[in-house]
């Protein structure tokens, strides 16, 4: 099965005050030759986040994993996405956020053909921070898909099945946290503040990133964010090579 039809819908999310992101979007969807028909750019705006808001929001959130505007548009946006999907009877769906970059059509292709089929969580981009190690062991795989059972960071290309859905709702109904930590947190093996989560779900991550964020604009808040998009640019340079 290809990288479209795996999918009943793709979302892409678009804070529309934000121009120059509307600019990549229509740049990574004129990289692809397929039927876009299921692909939709949910728009969106900037939510009014005060200081006193931020405030009240840490007040009542142990976590403090909501701290900033973005974080909040994130999870409010993916939310509403998620949850929506799931009512309306969506079997698969993928969420992009607006500053992805897509790596080339051809590998994209390769790997979903070899999607394996009982997947509730896909993680087409991610982050390590401290997980350098694992990073390494991922690109020196010969397995195109790694089941994953480590924690990583990154909603941008987040493929969620019905039972990912569930869990993701039920995750953040539970504990109102930035976007991606019921991702980074899907193993039973992975400890959420001291408790162990029983998921169970089959969550993969391609052996190499098949998003990346767009340089150095992307409000990815990562210290070795600039490193990982170069990093990503030679392995999408390298794979189009092999091809």
């Amino acid at each position: 099965m290809g990288f479209i039809d795996s999918f009943d819908k793709i979302y892409i999310i678009h804070c529309l005050e934000n121009t120059e992101r509307q600019k990549n979007i229509d740049f990574q969807l004129s990289k692809l030759s397929c039927n876009k028909s299921k692909i939709e750019v949910h728009e969106t705006c900037y939510f009014p986040f005060s200081k006193q808001a931020q405030l009240g929001l840490l007040f009542t959130n142990k976590t403090r994993y909501v701290s900033t505007a973005a974080e909040y548009n994130l999870v409010r946006e993916f939310y509403q996405i998620i949850k929506t999907s799931y009512l309306k009877g969506y079997e698969h769906i993928l969420i992009f956020e607006d500053d992805f970059s897509l790596i080339h059509e051809e590998i994209l292709e390769l790997y979903f053909d070899k999607l394996p089929e009982d997947w509730d969580i896909l993680q087409l981009s991610y982050l390590f921070n401290c997980y350098q190690k694992d990073t390494n062991e991922l690109f020196d795989s010969d397995e195109l898909w790694i089941k994953k059972d480590f924690g990583a960071w990154s909603n941008n290309g987040l493929g969620l099945n019905r039972k990912g859905m569930k869990y993701w709702i039920d995750f953040i109904d539970k504990e109102f946290v930035a976007a991606d930590i019921p991702v980074h947190e899907s193993k039973n093996n992975i400890k959420w503040y001291g408790k162990t989560n029983q998921s169970n779900l089959n969550h993969y991550i391609p052996n190499i990133p098949l998003v990346y964020v767009t340089g150095e604009n992307s409000t990815v808040q990562n210290e070795d964010k600039s490193d990982l998009y170069k990093l990503y640019q030679n392995l999408n340079k390298t794979y189009y090579n092999i091809l």
